[in-house]
């Protein structure tokens, strides 16, 4: 498999007026941006650094990086929070403008206005970024090629963040395009992490797709290598990552992404089945929901119409089912004891849909 590119172009939109299309959002007034420089022992950037040229005036300015967040001839740009810790809301995104626009008006017009949101805008060419930035002018965007899918667009996000200054009560949201919230969503969250230390906190979904189960998290019966849709978070092994808040603190020591080991699907499963069997409590709240669109996103069914077919659809990096994945989750992930059960299922499932495949009779084209 290709390695992801990891080098990338990170804008920064300087805070404007808001565009007349925008009403709902009550926005605070712009804060003093920073061109912050120096870093701490661990690579982050010092607080107490003293600004390298001051404020940033004029329009957009553009940083070319390389190796995720590493700082090139450019400075780095950080909005002050607003008087409490910075809620950072992760959102890679990938040519579904549609999509992406009702996500942006729906932190547009939050209660809490203490966000940075940090759109990792995998190569697209719908104009997405620039639509994020009309909405969102103090957003923080990163530009890549396309390669990078979920894993490798949340490792960028994740680099640039080790580069900010921090506070103890930082936030971090990973959250999807393809959810919708109410406008009391990050300060419902915001009230439940602050009681709540070394804690995942996953919004309750409510599905579009009345067929698929909700869920709050996923139990994993490892003797079988079955995924379990749970509905109460204690009795889940692991979370996605669609609408998970955690503190940065905790979301940096959790350490990386497999960006080519896991670069999209199972991804999200690896990361919180790490962070559980750290100690970090899994838990959801009734007062912090979203809507998903399950409907909008990869490939969920195998194609069983030919042999050429099931192997598109299952071989490719958007496939739920792709075993070569599924094989690196389970070397990751699986306890020892059904290391090898597993592989062979694993493998043992891809060939029967195989054979199955290879029994079916072609459609004749009329």
């Amino acid at each position: 498999m290709r390695a992801a590119s990891m080098s990338a172009t990170v804008t920064r939109w300087p805070m404007r007026a808001i565009p007349t299309a925008v009403t709902s959002p009550t926005w605070p007034a712009p804060t003093r941006n920073r061109c912050i420089a120096g870093e701490d022992s661990r690579g982050r950037l010092a607080s107490g650094s003293e600004p390298r040229n001051g404020i940033i005036p004029g329009p957009m300015t553009t940083a070319t990086e390389s190796d995720g967040a590493r700082q090139a001839s450019s400075t780095v740009r950080v909005v002050d929070p607003p008087g409490t810790g910075t809620i950072y809301v992760l959102a890679p995104v990938h040519d579904r403008r549609a999509l992406t626009e009702r996500f942006a008006r729906c932190l547009a017009s939050q209660t809490d206005q203490g966000f940075q949101l940090v759109l990792v805008d995998d190569g697209s060419r719908d104009g997405t970024a620039e639509m994020v930035a009309s909405i969102i002018p103090s957003a923080t965007i990163i530009r890549g090629t396309g390669r990078w899918w979920w894993a490798g667009s949340l490792e960028q996000a994740r680099r640039w963040l080790m580069r900010q200054p921090s506070r103890p009560d930082d936030i971090v949201l990973i959250a999807n395009d393809d959810t919708t919230f109410e406008p009391d969503f990050l300060a419902s969250a915001r009230s439940v992490m602050a009681s709540s230390p070394r804690t995942l906190l996953l919004a309750l979904p409510q599905n579009l797709d009345p067929a698929a189960s909700p869920g709050a998290g996923v139990r994993i019966d490892w003797s079988k290598l079955a995924l379990e849709p749970v509905q109460g978070s204690s009795d889940a092994d692991c979370f996605p990552t669609r609408g998970l808040f955690l503190g940065l603190e905790d979301f940096l020591d959790l350490g990386s992404f497999h960006t080519i080991l896991l670069p999209h699907y199972l991804s999200d499963y690896e990361f919180t089945l790490r962070a559980s069997r750290r100690g970090y409590r899994l838990t959801t709240d009734a007062s912090v929901r979203l809507v998903k669109n399950e409907q909008e996103t990869g490939i969920r069914a195998r194609d069983l119409t030919s042999v050429w077919a099931y192997l598109r659809s299952v071989l490719t990096i958007k496939a739920t089912k792709n075993p070569v994945y599924w094989t690196t989750f389970v070397f990751l992930a699986s306890p020892r004891r059904h290391l090898l059960g597993n592989l062979v299922r694993v493998w043992g499932r891809f060939v029967a849909g195989l054979l199955q495949a290879a029994s079916l009779r072609p459609v004749p084209s009329k």
